[in-house]
């Protein structure tokens, strides 16, 4: 109760009212992505952050609707006040706002800045063009069956199955390299067959991988010196594998647990098809 009235206090703000009045102001409706608004940026040496918010399907005053994501800036915010953004724009609903210049064009991609949002109004049009990019069927193949949309990341297909006795979670991330083209499900399909043929290659591989970038720096900086030293072998082979996503470029990341080797920090393990190298990273 208490978040929508802090959004419906927004929309009564002064900005938001005077957008309503402003016969110049461009005014945008849409549908939000699946995870919807709140959470933030921050610039280096910067104190305000920058939340946003992507609309999936939208059009600008009552002209075409347009349906590449269109991602709408929310600048100079306090760092708790981004939680509140999550109201104003909750997932997969439609809303209206006012943004403060044209729509821009940076690095391919469609950008606003908000001016303030302003109530909703009645879309048919703008819902049905969503739905299938919020609900798309699921992906089935032959070989490894059904894979299921996820309802935060729609482009996202995500099924669990057994890697080397140890049941994983496994997606096909079909926009990892910008909007899906109609072969998508095919091509991540693809890259996730060439691994799984050679799995066991595969995963030594990987661990091969993270031990060349981290068994040196665990020796010296993280190794409790009260516990047993291990040797390399052992060090790779404690790492468990839970996750594995595969894209239609041929690319794919696969997440490692620790182990307890780097107190909780996972293990993130990227292959780039192109210089067909294995890059190994801490994440958490």
């Amino acid at each position: 109760m208490l978040r929508r009235l802090i959004a419906g206090l927004e929309l009564l703000s002064p900005s938001a009212l005077m957008a309503q009045a402003d016969k110049d102001a461009i005014v945008i409706t849409g549908v939000v992505d699946g995870i919807g608004g709140g959470g933030g940026m921050q610039s280096r040496g910067e104190t305000a952050w920058t939340s946003s918010v992507h609309l999936i399907a939208w059009r600008e005053g009552e002209g075409p609707i347009r349906t590449e994501t269109l991602r709408v800036d929310i600048p100079d915010q306090r760092e708790g006040d981004l939680a509140k953004w999550g109201s104003v724009f909750p997932a997969r609903k439609l809303v209206r706002l006012a943004i403060r210049d044209a729509v821009r064009e940076e690095n391919g991609r469609a950008v606003a800045t908000l001016r303030a949002p302003l109530p909703a109004i009645e879309d048919a049009a703008l819902i049905a063009a969503a739905d299938p990019l919020l609900n798309p069927p699921p992906i089935i193949d032959p070989q490894f069956g059904t894979f299921t949309s996820d309802p935060q990341f729609p482009q996202w297909f995500r099924q669990t199955r057994d890697w080397q006795g140890r049941e994983v979670s496994v997606t096909l991330a079909l926009d990892y390299a910008g909007p899906p083209g109609p072969d998508a499900p095919q091509q991540a399909l693809s890259t996730m067959r060439a691994v799984w043929e050679k799995r066991e290659e595969w995963d030594a591989r990987m661990r091969e991988a993270i031990a060349e970038e981290y068994y040196e720096v665990w020796l010296d900086n993280w190794r409790d010196e009260n516990a047993p030293l291990i040797d390399r072998e052992t060090f790779k082979a404690r790492f468990v594998l839970d996750d594995l996503s595969f894209a239609p470029d041929g690319s794919f990341n696969i997440m490692f647990g620790d182990g307890d080797l780097f107190w909780g920090h996972g293990m993130s393990v990227s292959y780039a098809p192109q210089a067909d190298a294995l890059y190994a990273e801490m994440f958490g």
